[in-house]
Formats: C-alpha cells, sequence, structure tokens
C-alpha cells in the first residue's frame, strides 16, 4: 500500500511540475499491476530520489491600491500611449527633465517621478519630489502629445505641505488658466 501512495504522490508532483511549465524531459513510466497469487516476479520499485516539491512564487508586480481615481498609473510594461502615442514613463522622463534644466535647474529631485492619468486633456500628471534652499517641494508637470512634440500645459513647483488629495484630484481632473511656461 506505501509503494501505491509513493507512485500517486510521485504522479502528482510530477503533473505540478508540467503544470508549471517545469516539467522535465518525458521518460517512460513504469506500468502498475495488481499483484496476482501466481506472480513471482517482483513489481518495479520506486526510485529513492525525492520529486522535487513546487513553491508558488509572488507576482512581481503588486495589485495597485485604492480607487483607481486616487492612485497613480502604474502601466504594467510602460506601454499605455494616449491618442498622440505618449506613455506614462516617457510624461514622467519629460517632467522631469524640464525641471532639471529650466526653472528649478539646479534644484535637488528625491526619487522618481509619479504619474497621474488625468480625465481631461491633456493626459498625464506629474510630480517629482524635489529639495532647494528652502526646503521641499513638488515639482508638476501637466503635458500629453508625444514624446517628440509633448503639449504642455503647466509647469510648477508646490509646497510639500500643499501637496494633499485634494490638490491631486483637482489636477487630475480640471484645467486652470495657467501662466504657461512653454
Amino acid at each position: 500500500m506505501a509503494r501505491k501512495q509513493t507512485l500517486v504522490a510521485g504522479a502528482v508532483a510530477l503533473a505540478a511540475l508540467m503544470l508549471a511549465g517545469c516539467a522535465p524531459e518525458p521518460t517512460p513510466s513504469p506500468t502498475i499491476t495488481s499483484p496476482s497469487p501466481s506472480a513471482s516476479s517482483p513489481s518495479p520499485t520506486p526510485s529513492d530520489e525525492p520529486m522535487p516539491s513546487v513553491t508558488p512564487t509572488p507576482s512581481p508586480t503588486s495589485s495597485p491600491v485604492g480607487p483607481p481615481a486616487t492612485r497613480p498609473v502604474e502601466p504594467p510594461t510602460g506601454t499605455d500611449p494616449d491618442a498622440a502615442g505618449m506613455i506614462a514613463d516617457q510624461a514622467g522622463a519629460l517632467c522631469a527633465a524640464e525641471h532639471r534644466t529650466g526653472q528649478s535647474a539646479g534644484d535637488t529631485q528625491i526619487g522618481e517621478p509619479t504619474v497621474y492619468e488625468r480625465s481631461v486633456s491633456p493626459r498625464w500628471y506629474v510630480t517629482v519630489l524635489a529639495a532647494n534652499e528652502f526646503g521641499q517641494y513638488y515639482q508638476e508637470c501637466v503635458l500629453g502629445g508625444s514624446e517628440k512634440n509633448p503639449e504642455w500645459s503647466l509647469t510648477q513647483g508646490t509646497p510639500k505641505s500643499e501637496m494633499t488629495q485634494a490638490h491631486i484630484e483637482q489636477m487630475r481632473t480640471q484645467n486652470e488658466d495657467f501662466d504657461e511656461d512653454h
């Protein structure tokens, strides 16, 4: 009975490996026969080698937390283009570069851009935490279009203390008449 359980356990482990895409090359499997009273030959013995176990691994990307209207855009591969072809990653890089070379040149960017999808045009709202001699603040951009021909709606800085969920939501859902730097 123990031999039969070992063979069943081995078959289950082999099936799990095949489902996981890690199955070894197929080899002939032993034929299992019921012992009969007249049989004198021994039945095949299972291998003494333990079968590898399959351990599930967590997904490399975690699910975003919160309702869609309040979380940053997290395209899985950076291939979420707007109508003109710009993707979220490109919008973040353009905003960060604009602040490094424009009116905020000399300030230190602390971390990566956070890109939000807007419900109005232009499509992207980007924030980058930065610091200068006056303290920390957020560099902001509202832009769309294409990477080669971006359409800038806004570049500004907002003190860290004023970067609230209400401010982010307003920037994501409303267009205002801002003085354009571009």
